[in-house]
């Protein structure tokens, strides 16, 4: 699991040519919708359910990571409590 982690709705430049622009503003198309659109239509039902497992399967490894970080703290302060008192 050594991808890194990309949050939901980050905004990523990219270029766009003066053609594309001046039809998307002809058309009241927007980047973002213009890009969804596109890998809406070019991504296949089962990949994007493959993509959406792999986000979730990251999602929950990471989670897990916090989880054992804070169980870590938790069992040294029990330690420090248990040596302080």
């Amino acid at each position: 699991m050594g991808s890194k982690k990309i949050p939901y709705g980050e905004v990523i430049s990219g270029r766009v040519t003066a053609e594309d622009k001046y039809l998307m503003k002809k058309y009241g198309v927007n980047v973002r919708d213009a890009v969804k659109w596109y890998l809406h239509h070019i991504i296949t039902d089962s990949k994007r359910i493959e993509l959406e497992k792999e986000k979730l399967k990251e999602e929950i490894y990471n989670l897990k990571m916090d989880l054992i970080v804070a169980e870590m703290e938790l069992e040294n302060l029990e330690k420090e409590a248990v040596k302080n008192g």
